[in-house]
């Protein structure tokens, strides 16, 4: 199936905006947008498919999801963070991002967090994993349920060529450049039989 004809039945709209936005991200500015909506409104499932759509184009796209068993004590819920890229680099093959994600991941303790110094290395491995993994073209990052953690480790991934997209139910702690409001599905009437 072609990135065209990937789409997702009333959720066009929303699609085509994630599709400009990937399109207005340039070498010299990233673009964020947040898909706000409550439980059962699509979000993962929009993230999903404009996903699909931007691999089939040739896309790098890193997908993760802060809903995993993250520690209390992992604000930035960076351990998601390391897991998606080591899931990409192992599923790629792509072993450049393995120097900085170790790095991150050696950083990502409860004993490193409690050091505002150790917490800017982490942040600062994680961008340096970013940057190699847009070496390669064009970059999507789609991350999921980012109201999750206090603050969401996607700072990292705001660099030049970067289309971050963050969904969750309150996106407010976000500086995203647009919002994508998801309004619940509509519920079809069936129809009576006489």
């Amino acid at each position: 199936m072609t990135g065209e004809r990937m789409t997702l039945p009333g959720r066009v709209a929303e699609l085509s905006t994630l599709d400009n936005a990937l399109a207005g991200t340039s070498a010299r500015r990233h673009t964020m947008v947040a898909v706000r909506g409550g439980p059962g409104t699509g979000k993962t499932r929009l993230l999903t498919t404009a996903a699909d759509r931007w691999r089939a184009r040739g896309v790098t796209v890193l997908t993760l999801s802060f809903r995993e068993d993250i520690p209390a004590w992992d604000i930035f819920g960076a351990g998601a963070v390391i897991n998606a890229l080591r899931e990409y680099y192992t599923a790629t093959g792509d072993l450049s991002l393995a120097r900085p994600v170790v790095a991150a991941a050696e950083l990502c303790t409860e004993r490193a967090y409690d050091s505002s110094q150790d917490r800017s290395w982490l942040l600062a491995r994680l961008a340096e994993a970013f940057d190699q993994l847009r070496n390669a073209g064009p970059a999507a990052v789609v991350a999921d349920d980012v109201d999750a953690v206090p603050h969401p480790a996607l700072g990292p991934a705001c660099l030049p060529g970067y289309l971050v997209v963050a969904a969750g139910q309150d996106v407010t702690r976000l500086t995203a450049d647009q919002i994508i409001d998801l309004a619940p599905p509509k519920v079809r009437a069936r129809a009576e039989k006489p």
